[in-house]
């Protein structure tokens, strides 16, 4: 059973059971990921993939930051694969 937590955030058991729930009731769970918006929030956790200096948003905002953009894809694919 999910149940509130202070880090705010889902971990892939809670999806997958939220999943299923929906699944069991004909609903449909579509998840919303907000790129490029939030990527400044991933990158702030994880700064070894911001292109390096100071925090900068045309930087972070610019998709062809390789190692930001292969995170973000990684992030997407694993995200993609609990749905």
């Amino acid at each position: 059973m999910i149940s509130a937590s202070p880090a705010m955030y889902y971990t892939q058991d809670d999806i997958r059971e939220i999943v299923e729930y929906a699944k069991c009731r004909h609903i449909e769970v579509i998840p919303e990921i907000d790129m490029p918006g939030h990527a400044t929030a991933a990158v702030r956790a994880y700064p070894e993939y911001s292109g390096g200096g100071r925090m900068n948003i045309r930087i972070l905002h610019s998709m062809l930051v390789r190692r930001k953009r292969i995170l973000l894809t990684n992030i997407l694919k694993e995200v993609c694969s609990l749905f």
